[in-house]
This record gives structure tokens, C-alpha cells and sequence, in this order.
């Protein structure tokens, strides 16, 4: 059996949910795999698409059906929620992207996606059940990024730094704790505010050598060649922010409820403890959870003035990811939702980073 995915973009949606999981059963099972990128191929007895949402896409998708191609749909947000607010908003509200997308989801052979709570939703939506196949973290990055020893002690001297990793979309969601973060900052003067991709949301007049923003990584063909790659300079980058505290709010809306709980593996894997929302995937994580404004002041000033709860709430959370949320425990959801019946399972061969690179390489020329 072959499975071809479609790489729709060059970011964590990608290696999410098309080529880590897809290189994950490679090496399990052996099964053949490859990827769509910039051309149209059908190559495969199984197509994996990413939220098909425009009129090439469908069209491509139908073609693969009349083939006989087993057509599989796969995404991991709710899009008929997308906050107003977001810049993801319109390009879903005020074109035919949801309508194609709705179509997606009735013809297609297999639906899967991220979290239980989505598909409920669209089970409700499109009639259809859908298979949950969440989002795992790559072994192979775990045990390369993770740090040998988690003291709890500071990373810089001098500095307790609070961090917030995340993409631009996430604007209202960093800024539902900004009146926390002024009053954390007006009491410890040794705070520094860090973040990477959506910056602090903060008061004007806001001391400007308080925070310190970088811009995060791009996909870089020159330096990554491949997704894998990519994905653990990334998760590299965010160990070298040193933060000694992470932050994971949610701003409460059925978006927000639909989401994984990706921000755990790029804190986790790093030993950063987590302050996050009590809300959606992240209130079953064992860190610290809080709601109010007491709660998260409370919470964080917990994590400020004890080492020890750093390192512990550092060590629970690796352990966990560990556990719980790599390959090794979440692969076989994918396995049963993408292989189903139609299983042909080849002998597993070696497989090593050498050959991940390999085949993701020649997967974009």
C-alpha cells in the first residue's frame, strides 16, 4: 500500500498532520509513502488531504475518488468558528472556502481530525462520524531537545523569564492575561517578558526593556531541506529563549475549545513548566491551571518564587509528553482511521533520521 500526502503549506500544520504521521507509519508498518507538493499526482492507493477548501482542491480530490483513490480529509480546526477578530477570519467567511470545504467533508472517504470536541462539532455539521487522531510529538525530537538535567534553577542570571510561544492568530488569546502580566511585572523586577510569533499584548507606556519579542522561524529550504527538520529548529529556538516559566491562555470560544494541545509538546519537550487556561485541551495537562485573575497571579507567582515547583511542574510535563503523547502511544489512532480494512502491512525495514531525509527531500525536489 502507498499513501500519497498533501503538503499544503510549509508550517506545524503540515508535520502535525500530514508528514509526521505519515512518516511515523512508515516506519512501523514499512507501508510506502510519499508527497504532493506543487503538482498534481495520484500515485497512491490513499490520498491524504489537508482542509480542502478551494476549487482546485476539490476538483483534485474528486479526480482521486473517480481513480479509485482512498480519499482521505484530515484538519484540526474548527473552521465555521474562526474568531472575528482573527486574520484567518475572513479569507474562510467572505469566499467559497467553507461551502468547498462542507462538500469536502460529505465526499470524502475517511474524515479525521485533532481533537474529540471537533469532531463532535462537525459530526453535528456533516451527519458524519469522524476519527480522532491527535496530534503527537515526534520521538525522535522529544529525546533531541530535551534537556539532560531540569534544575528549576533560573536560566539567565538576574531574570525570571516568562514566555508565550505562538503563531499571529493567537492575539486575543495572550492578551485575555495582559492585566496579569502588568501586575506580575510591577511586583517581581525581575521579570522579563519573552514571546515568539504573537507578540505581548501590553499598555502603551509599558516598559519596552521589560519584553522581549523575536520573531520565530520560517521554513527555510536552504537550511531545513524538509519538514522534520524544520519542526526541531523550532523546537530548538524555543529552548533557546530560556524561559523559565510558559504561558498557554485561551480566550474561552468554541474555536478555542476545538484545539489540541500542541503548545504543551513545545514548552514540554524544553523543560519549561506551563502556567495555562483551565479551558479545553489544556485543563486535562498536569501543570498549573487557572481562570480569574487571582488564579493566574497566584499561579504564576507560585512558579516566581520556588525553584522547586518550576522543576517539578518542568519534569511532570516532560514525563508526560513522554508517556502520553508521542508516536509510540498516539500512532495506532492513525493507523486505524488512515489504513482502516484496507491495511497491507509490509515488513518494517531500519529506519533512521538518514532516511526521513531522504524521502521528505525528494519529496520537494
Amino acid at each position: 500500500m502507498k499513501i500519497l500526502g498533501t503538503i499544503g503549506e510549509w508550517g506545524g500544520c503540515s508535520w502535525y498532520r500530514i508528514a509526521a504521521p505519515l512518516i511515523a507509519l512508515h516506519k512501523k508498518l514499512g507501508i510506502e509513502i510519499d508527497f504532493v507538493i506543487d503538482k498534481l499526482r495520484f500515485d497512491g492507493d490513499a490520498i491524504v488531504f489537508p482542509r480542502v477548501s478551494s476549487k482546485e482542491g476539490i476538483t483534485f480530490m474528486r479526480q482521486a475518488k473517480a481513480m479509485g483513490k482512498r480519499v482521505i480529509v484530515d484538519f484540526d480546526d474548527c473552521f465555521h468558528e474562526i474568531p472575528p477578530w482573527s486574520m484567518c477570519h475572513e479569507p474562510f467567511q467572505h469566499t467559497d472556502a467553507l461551502p468547498i470545504f462542507d462538500k469536502a467533508c460529505v465526499e470524502a472517504d475517511v474524515l479525521s481530525c485533532s481533537t474529540q470536541p471537533l469532531a463532535d462539532y462537525y459530526r453535528e455539521k456533516t451527519g458524519r462520524e469522524l476519527a480522532v487522531c491527535h496530534n503527537f510529538a515526534w520521538s525522535e525530537h522529544v529525546e533531541a531537545v530535551a534537556p539532560k538535567e531540569i534544575t528549576g534553577k533560573p536560566k539567565r542570571e538576574g531574570e525570571i523569564r516568562i514566555g508565550y510561544v505562538g503563531s499571529y492568530t493567537h492575539l486575543l488569546d495572550i492578551a485575555c492575561i495582559k492585566d496579569v502580566l502588568v501586575e506580575i511585572c510591577a511586583k517581581y523586577p525581575q521579570v522579563k517578558l519573552v514571546s515568539m510569533g504573537q507578540p505581548f499584548v501590553l499598555p502603551a507606556g509599558f516598559d519596552k526593556h521589560r519584553v522581549e519579542h523575536h520573531v520565530g522561524t520560517w521554513f527555510d529550504p536552504q537550511k531545513d531541506g524538509y519538514l522534520a527538520q524544520f519542526m526541531y529548529r523550532y523546537y530548538r529556538e524555543i529552548g533557546e529563549l530560556d524561559l523559565d516559566i510558559g504561558l498557554a491562555p485561551l480566550e474561552p470560544s468554541i474555536f478555542n475549545s476545538c484545539k489540541s494541545n500542541i503548545r504543551f509538546f513545545e514548552y514540554g519537550m524544553n523543560g519549561v513548566p506551563v502556567v495555562a487556561s483551565a479551558y479545553g485541551a489544556y485543563a486535562s495537562w498536569p501543570t498549573m491551571i487557572a481562570s480569574t485573575h487571582s488564579e493566574w497571579f497566584m499561579a504564576i507567582s507560585a512558579m516566581i518564587n520556588n525553584e522547586e515547583n518550576r522543576r517539578n511542574m518542568a519534569s511532570v510535563g516532560l514525563e508526560h509528553l513522554r508517556e502520553k503523547w508521542t508516536d509510540a502511544t498516539i500512532l495506532p489512532q492513525w493507523e486505524a482511521a488512515w489504513l482502516g480494512e484496507k491495511t497491507v502491512t509490509l515488513p518494517a525495514g531500519n529506519y533512521d533520521d538518514a532516511q526521513s531525509r531522504a524521502i521528505l527531500e525528494e519529496a520537494i525536489g
